[in-house]
């Protein structure tokens, strides 16, 4: 006779097996997406350690792969375990047309702008194509849980960024990949008090205070909507993650960041009116209030980069980037119809003008590269998804907790507008940060109803069973095995 207690014993293990390759794979996109969210290149910090190839000169540059780089590698043979194993099989999610039919000729466009040579420019783009696919593909389809890591990415960042600017100088985190800080030491991101002080802007662990705070911006948009999805504890412990991501923001002195996550917030707010709901609940707001306590404290270094525009410094910032603009207007006027490639516009920049930098601006820096068929496609990857999210919520009248990241992406196209370090063409970090944001974004385009959630009037939403899809493995509620049904 069997025994019942030893059955269910094998049982629990025979699950837990089949479990594996799915926990394993979100295991790994998880640590390497936290690496990639804090460090600044792959040729510093931890994506050098245990060395597995170096070369001393690589296609002009030194270069040192370590082990962690493989987990990309190790998570895609994971997960594909994963869907052999797995018996009641997802079908294969590619996203809404609106927002993937843009990045599929996008995409072509970059392959047919590169040398069919294995040259560093060529590597740099199909390995930042590559991941950008990796990390939107992987988002989509499996829907890891990521409110814990993006709040430690935004714990790190923001609070290394702290640190600098309160102590005016770097931790002495180079082995994570820290630059070497010193206001005093030309090339290095400072502002000017109107007492003529240098203050060194906080970098955190990225190449430069503009990339810092883009990113915070951003992931602060991401993390906003579960204020209103968590109670208790965890809004309160999200709330202080936010109120350190918001400090963090302000220490980068970016504009670009500042002006993208406070139009991203206004959309946010005034969607089914976001902070009447919050404001019943005055807890929440505790954490923010070191926010006003540092802008009266540090008023006149913000107003020098909002008012004093005539300083040296910030003069200069602004003619480079109309220099810049006016470049790749240039380049755009020669080349209109196929660009001068991708990950080629600073060459053909300084062709022009030797001085000349990057274009501060995504439809510039994409027309530069991809001619005007590219400038159209990121034009329609933008709009698309923002138009049917309105147009769904204007027609359907969705629930509260519909379209969370909608504001994300209004964040993701002002930043755009006035910087590329969320361009994946720029860096691989980009790519892989742009990925997962539209990832997000695409859920956007159907009716998403979190379970639990409730209307500003405490009743459940009603919404007929044809126009919601249950989401129980995004950020705001997890599955056991990462496997949420679509």
């Amino acid at each position: 006779m069997t025994n019942p207690l030893y059955f269910r014993q094998n049982r629990s293990i025979l699950q837990l097996a089949q479990r594996m390759p799915a926990i394993f794979a979100n295991g790994t996109f998880t640590v390497f997406l936290l690496l990639a969210l804090c460090t600044p290149a792959w040729r510093v910090g931890p994506f050098t350690w245990w060395t597995v190839w170096q070369s001393a000169h690589p296609y002009g540059n030194p270069a040192q792969i370590g082990l962690l780089s493989l987990l990309p590698v190790v998570c895609v043979l994971a997960w594909g375990v994963d869907r052999l194993a797995d018996r009641q099989r997802q079908s294969w999610q590619w996203g809404s047309a609106t927002l993937t039919l843009p990045l599929l000729v996008l995409s072509l466009l970059i392959l047919r702008s590169l040398q069919p040579a294995l040259n560093e420019r060529t590597l740099v783009q199909v390995i930042a194509l590559v991941l950008f696919w990796f990390s939107y593909l992987y988002a989509l389809n499996k829907r890891p849980p990521l409110t814990l890591l993006l709040s430690i990415v935004v714990l790190v960042q923001a609070g290394v960024a702290l640190a600098q600017f309160g102590l005016q100088r770097e931790l002495g985190l180079a082995f994570l990949g820290e630059l070497s800080l010193d206001p005093h030491v030309r090339g290095t991101s400072v502002l000017w008090s109107s007492s003529q002080i240098a203050w060194l802007r906080g970098y955190g662990l990225t190449a430069h205070p503009n990339v810092l705070g883009v990113t915070l911006a951003v992931l602060l948009l991401v993390l906003l909507p579960g204020l209103r999805e968590l109670r208790g504890w965890r809004q309160m412990g999200l709330a202080a993650v936010l109120a350190v991501g918001a400090l963090g923001l302000l220490v980068s002195f970016s504009r670009t960041a500042w002006l993208a996550f406070l139009g991203g917030l206004l959309y946010w707010a005034l969607r089914r009116n976001a902070l009447r709901s919050l404001w019943a609940q005055r807890g929440v707001w505790l954490p923010f209030l070191v926010v006003p306590v540092f802008l009266l404290i540090y008023y006149d270094l913000i107003f020098s980069r909002l008012f004093h525009l005539e300083s040296v410094i910030e003069a200069r910032s602004l003619y480079e980037r109309v220099r810049d603009a006016q470049t790749a207007w240039q380049l755009i006027v020669a080349h209109p119809w196929l660009g001068v490639g991708a990950g080629n516009g600073l060459a053909a920049a300084q062709a022009v003008h030797p001085d000349a930098g990057s274009v501060h601006s995504v439809p510039l820096l994409v027309m530069v590269e991809l001619g005007a068929l590219g400038g159209i496609c990121w034009l329609l990857f933008m709009a698309l998804p923002l138009l049917r999210s309105a147009s769904l919520s204007l027609w359907r009248r969705p629930p509260a907790s519909a379209h969370p990241y909608a504001a994300v992406w209004v964040g993701v196209l002002i930043a755009g507008l006035f910087d590329t370090p969320l361009w994946f063409t720029t860096s691989w970090r980009a790519a892989l940060l742009l990925g997962l944001l539209a990832a997000l974004q695409t859920q956007n385009n159907a009716l998403v109803k979190v379970p639990g959630t409730f209307c500003s009037n405490g009743s459940v939403d009603k919404v007929p069973a044809s126009e919601v899809r249950e989401v129980p493995g995004t950020f705001f509620q997890t599955s056991d095995d990462g496997k949420g049904e679509a």
